[in-house]
């Protein structure tokens, strides 16, 4: 009989205790879910911030790499003295849907090319642009005579070139990225083999830092 009260004795005991033991549970739970929370938005922060360093320096890399560009053009320009340097960029570089010119110098007195060129499709200039994917230099000392295709042809002719001289830029992925495109509005009497050694070089120090046209 004194066994049996122990054990009521014990089991109220352990009813009045339960609103307690649920209440110590469920700061103990409470403690470890936001623990577990904390550690969660600890970690998110950490790669939101290394998102932003890897961000910070692309766009340095970027501004760099286009800078580097840049000088390679100006140099271009000035080297074999002509009136515009350009990066013509086929894109998707995965299917070469259109052509557009990304990067260009020019001389003072001297109209863009860039704003004829954007977003065309290749498939309007099929020969020209197979050319342009097959050919590694191409020298046209007379457009007018020299470029069959009609559209481009009249594109040059349309902003004043006379003359035109393309060297095609290829990557380890790709076998062609883009051109290196030099024009002249008069005729000049440079040798090819010049246009061949400068832009060779230009395209040597290019192709690897060249953007993909987007």
């Amino acid at each position: 009989m004194e066994e049996y009260q122990a054990i009521q004795q014990a089991g109220a005991g352990f009813w009045d205790m339960l609103p307690a033991i649920i209440t110590a549970i469920g700061t103990i739970l409470m403690g470890w879910f936001g623990y577990n929370q904390y550690t969660k938005n600890k970690m998110t922060d950490q790669k939101i911030e290394q998102w932003k360093k890897e961000e910070k320096e692309k766009s340095a890399k970027r501004s760099e790499d286009l800078a580097k560009i840049y000088g390679e053009l100006w140099q271009l320009l000035h080297g074999l003295s002509a009136d515009r340097v350009y990066i013509l960029q086929p894109h998707p570089l995965s299917s070469n849907l259109y052509l557009s010119i990304s990067l260009e110098v020019k001389e003072n007195g001297i109209s863009p090319m860039k704003h004829n060129i954007r977003r065309m499709l290749i498939s309007d200039i099929p020969a020209f642009a197979a050319d342009l994917a097959s050919r590694d230099f191409m020298y046209y000392k007379d457009v007018s005579s020299e470029i069959k295709d009609d559209k481009m042809r009249s594109i040059f002719l349309t902003n004043g070139t006379d003359m035109v001289v393309i060297r095609k830029l290829s990557d380890e992925k790709y076998d062609w990225i883009g051109s290196i495109i030099v024009e002249h509005a008069r005729p000049v009497d440079t040798p090819p083999m010049v246009y061949r050694t400068l832009m060779a070089s230009a395209a040597d120090n290019i192709r690897f830092i060249l953007p993909e046209y987007k």
